[in-house]
Order: structure tokens, then C-alpha cells, then sequence
């Protein structure tokens, strides 16, 4: 039986006979620059493999192209000028299921919930994340923390289990609907392609993360993408889909490309809209004066140039101590000692390798303490913008930036459990770099967002960034030349903007409108601030510029 229930009629091969994959590798044989599909929702058992593709289109004129298991939708490869436009992806059966809550038991960290109707029971009973929504506004509840990593068990009655979480289910009443993610894959992976373009394309489902992008060059634009709930329901169900992907929409690392998003809507997802990134390495061993070794998770070879810029950071609060321009990379052909995924346990484990490189830099290096971490800025992106965009109803952050030379503008967020956008690196957690230099963040409306403090940052527009211990103290010379420009923040319950370890920022013209105060939080002390103000200062602010923005309360906050 099928899962979904379809208007118009469902193919696994085209009209004329050969399976959609094959239409696309003979479009590539024969060097065609356009692959128009004809409208139809096509099943599909296994990903599309798109490789090796020069100067091409997939056109799909408003198809749909059902996966029907949980692998990526779409695994793009070594494509240079690809454009991917007007077609949807959505699953059979969906990768994440959904319930209602029956029962809480604190004391044991259980959960008892009853999926809905036509919802898939899970394919695995544990490393799942639960996601709480609100059963009125069947939005993401607001200050109830998500569980990851927890447990199914299933009980005699069909379709009940109770979910065992780590932490304590608090703030988790009877009545209210849980989203449970477990599947694995993304539905996009793309790696070491030069320039893409997907326009008008809508996803319904993804597993995890939507676009993960890794190894790529050049101009990656992002036009009339839509990440949300698909409104048609599992055969058989009466309560709409909550979820529409498991992680980020869109997530790109070590990738010296420019990305560029405009007139994209994301909702509903289990963690962040956007996350630009490069990746934090261990500085292994200084060879001489002025040859570094590194040990890398990607391939370097063909991403890393000379005349880009190794960071050279202090262990523990990372610094900035020596930024440097390359001379040389070369390639050792070995890999890493094992012994030496201690030194990033969560850099060095991940696949597909851990190569050996020596970086040969154009002036000497300094000396080098045991424990230093190195980032290449270029690595990190080269630039990125992202403009006229909607964000909403969503786990974690909106958008979350590690790369520098951007723009931010004309966007709006609404509804965003953590901060609307955070800026600068986070080295000590997730290894991921870097620190962010030239961002503009313009013109933006943002609603209700950072509303409860789990978090690691507290406001709308913030720093990231933490110490590798509380007592260490943040980066002293990190992100610069930053500009926050009027924006209008509203309802947000812990602070508008938050500031630390930044150079050169000016922050004019803002309109702040019930912007909540609150005692301090023990996380937040760590980073320097005193008191959770609407435009909130932490440790290792210089230069900064802070005139004409305006802080209203309406007459309704007032009177309470």
C-alpha cells in the first residue's frame, strides 16, 4: 500500500520507458545543457547521482520526486555550473513520526506518547530526537528543551511507547505533541562542485539536514528554495505533519565559495536555517620556522591556495595570535597517528579521512604552545549574503555564520527558540570556525526569538563563541568590523543584542521594542555580562559605536 495518497498519477519510470536517472546520465553523455523532465511525481528507491555534470539544468516543471527510503534525495558530485530548478522533494514514508503525549513520569525521565494515526513508528528505538510542540499552536513549545539521543520502548498497547530522555522531561505536559526524528541522512550532499544554482525548489521532508555542502568552490545560489511541512497527509492520518527537516536547512563547510540566499522560506526545522563554517585543527608540529603540520577531515589539496590566511589562535580562549598568508601546501600522503584524534575528538573522528599537510607560510612563524588551534579564514567561505528571506518556527538558530564578508538584510524571523542570527566561531564545542570579519546585519524584523535559555546565547543578534573552560575567559581579538543597523527586535525575553569579544562595532538605529530583562545567568557571567540589558556588553568589546536605537515598551507590557 502506498503511503501518500496522490492527486495525479506516481511513476518509477518516465513515460518513455528508462528510469529518471538514466534520462540525467544520458543528458550528461550526450553534453546536453538542459534536462526538462515531464510533470509527474516520481518514486524513487534510491538517491539521484548527479556527477560530473558541466554547464547543465534539471528542469523539473513542478515535479515531485518521492524518495521512498531514507536515503539522500540527491548526491551531487564534481558538478561545475549546475542549476537544479522547480521541482519538490518529499518522502514515502517520512523520515520522522509524530505523537501526542499521554503521560510524564519526571522522576524516571519517561515520556509516554501515542503516535498519530498513519505516522510511521520509528525504523530504529534509539538515538532519537524528540522535538516538544505546543498542541494548540502546533508550533515548537516555548522554553521546553528538545531531547537527544533518547530511547523507544515500546508498551502493549499499539502505538504507545514511552520515550526514555537523558534529561529530566521538564516542562512536558500530557496533551502536548512530541515530533521524533530518527532518520540518518540529508537529503542534499554536495561536495566539490564550482558554482550551483537551486532555484524554486520546495522540500517537504529530510531525515537531517537538507543542503550539506562540503569541498566547494565558486558562486552557490540559494533562489525561491521552500523547506517546510508537506500538507499531504501518511495515508490514513487527520493531524497535519509538524516537522519538515530533522537539522539545518542549509549547511556548508570547508567551502571557499561565495553563498547567497534570497527569497527563501524555511520552517519547521530541528535545528538551525543556515550554518557557514570551516573547520578548527589541532597545530600538530611546528617543522621549522616557517612550516606548520596539519591533520585535516577533508581533502585540502584542492580547496586551500597560497595567498590565503592561516589564524594561528591561543588553547582555550582562542585568541587570534599570528594571521599569516600561505606559501605553500603540501600533501603527505600518510595518515594521522591514531593517537592523535585526542587532540580534536570531535574534528578527528569524522570521515573520510585524516590527512597529514605541511603549511609553508610567507613570514616566520611564532612560537607555538602545546594545545594551539589554527583555522584558514577562506575556509570558513569567502563571503556570503543573504537577503529578503523568511525564518521561522524553528529549533535552533536562524541563521548561524562563521564566515566573513557577509551581508544580512531585508529578512525576517519569527518564532526561533534560539537567537534569530549568532556570529563567530565555535571552537570549543563543535570545532567549528571561525571568527567573522565585515558582516552587516540590516534592515531585518525579528519576533519572538531566544525565548528560553538553554542556549547558548540570549539574544536576538549575538556573539557565539565559548571558552574551553568558564575561568579562561573569551577570545580577545576575535570577529571585527561589524555593523548592526537598523534592525526593529521585538518580544524577545532575554535581550536584543549581545556582544563579546568583537572589534570595531557599531550598533545604530535599532528599534527595540519589548525587550525583556532578567537576572544574569551563570552561562552568560562567564561571558562578561553583569546584567541581561536589551543592548548587552561582555568581556573584550573595543571600539565599539553604540548611538540612536531606540528602546520602547508598549502600553500593554507596561501595564503588567
Amino acid at each position: 500500500m502506498r503511503f501518500f495518497l496522490f492527486a495525479i498519477s506516481v511513476l518509477t519510470f518516465s513515460a518513455n520507458g528508462i528510469s529518471l536517472q538514466q534520462m540525467i546520465d544520458e543528458a550528461g553523455a550526450q553534453k546536453k545543457e538542459i534536462l526538462s523532465i515531464p510533470q509527474n511525481v516520481y518514486r524513487l528507491n534510491d538517491q539521484l547521482k548527479l556527477r560530473n555534470l558541466k554547464n547543465f539544468t534539471l528542469d523539473g516543471n513542478g515535479s515531485t520526486l518521492l524518495m521512498t527510503n531514507y536515503s539522500p534525495a540527491m548526491r551531487i558530485e564534481r558538478c561545475e555550473n549546475l542549476t537544479l530548478r522547480n521541482f519538490k522533494i518529499d518522502y514515502d514514508p517520512l523520515p520522522h513520526t509524530q505523537g501526542t503525549v499521554l503521560a510524564v513520569d519526571r522522576k524516571n525521565k519517561l515520556t509516554r506518547i501515542r503516535l498519530h494515526q498513519g505516522y510511521p513508528v520509528p525504523s530504529r528505538q534509539t538515538g532519537l530526537s524528540m522535538y516538544p510542540f505546543s498542541s494548540q499552536t502546533r508550533r515548537f513549545k516555548e522554553g521546553v528543551n528538545e531531547h537527544f539521543n533518547s530511547r523507544l520502548i515500546p508498551l502493549g498497547t499499539p502505538n504507545e511507547f514511552n520515550l526514555w530522555t537523558h534529561e529530566y522531561p521538564d516542562g512536558i505536559e500530557p496533551g502536548d505533541f512530541v515530533a521524533l526524528r530518527f532518520g540518518k541522512y540529508p537529503c542534499f550532499w554536495i561536495r566539490l562542485c564550482h558554482n550551483l544554482t537551486v532555484d524554486s525548489v520546495t522540500v517537504h521532508a529530510a531525515s537531517t539536514l537538507v543542503f550539506v555542502a562540503r569541498s566547494n568552490t565558486g558562486v552557490h545560489r540559494y533562489k525561491n528554495v521552500r523547506i517546510l511541512p508537506g500538507k499531504t497527509l501518511p495515508a490514513g492520518a487527520t493531524e497535519p505533519r509538524l516537522l519538515s527537516a530533522g537539522a539545518d536547512g542549509i549547511n556548508y563547510e570547508n567551502s571557499p565559495a561565495r553563498i547567497e540566499l534570497e527569497n527563501c522560506e524555511f520552517g519547521f526545522l530541528g535545528d538551525d536555517s543556515m550554518n557557514i563554517h570551516g573547520t578548527a585543527l589541532p597545530a600538530y608540529l611546528r617543522v621549522n620556522e616557517r612550516t606548520i603540520r596539519i591533520i585535516a577531515p577533508e581533502d585540502y589539496r584542492f580547496l586551500l591556495k597560497p595567498g590565503m590566511t592561516m589564524r594561528l589562535m591561543k588553547p582555550g580562549n582562542f585568541t587570534i595570535f599570528a594571521e599569516l598568508p600561505i606559501a605553500e601546501i603540501r600533501w603527505l600522503n600518510q595518515k594521522a597517528p591514531e593517537e592523535t584524534k585526542k587532540l580534536f575528538p570531535r574534528t578527528m573522528s569524522i570521515p573520510p579521512c585524516r590527512e597529514m599537510y605541511e603549511i609553508t607560510v610567507q613570514d616566520p612563524l611564532p612560537e607555538i604552545a602545546p594545545g594551539t588551534i589554527l583555522d584558514f579564514r577562506e575556509m570558513n567561505g569567502l563571503s556570503f549574503s543573504v537577503k529578503k528571506c523568511y525564518f521561522h518556527d524553528q529549533r535552533a538558530y536562524g541563521l548561524r555564520m562563521m564566515c566573513s564578508n557577509g551581508i544580512i538584510e531585508s529578512n525576517r524571523f519569527e518564532r526561533i527558540k534560539g537567537s534569530a542570527i549568532v556570529f563567530g566561531g565555535e571552537y570549543a564545542y563543535w570545532r567549528e570556525a571561525g571568527h567573522v570579519e565585515n558582516l552587516t546585519i540590516r534592515n531585518n524584523v525579528i519576533d519572538r526569538t531566544a525565548n528560553y535559555p538553554a542556549n547558548v546565547s540570549f539574544a536576538a543578534i549575538a556573539t557565539i563563541g565559548r571558552p574551553e573552560k568558564r575561568q579562561i575567559g573569551v577570545s580577545k581579538n576575535g570577529s571585527r568590523n561589524i555593523r548592526i543597523e537598523e534592525n526593529v527586535i521585538s518580544n524577545s525575553p532575554f535581550g536584543a543584542i549581545q556582544l563579546f569579544g568583537v572589534r570595531n562595532v557599531s550598533v545604530k538605529g535599532n528599534l527595540l521594542v519589548d525587550i525583556g530583562t532578567t537576572k544574569i545567568f551563570p552561562r552568560a557571567a562567564t561571558l562578561g555580562f553583569q546584567k541581561l540589558t536589551p543592548i548587552a556588553l561582555g568581556y573584550s568589546v573595543t571600539e565599539c559605536d553604540i548611538r540612536d536605537n531606540q528602546i520602547r515598551q508598549t502600553q500593554k507590557e507596561e501595564k503588567k
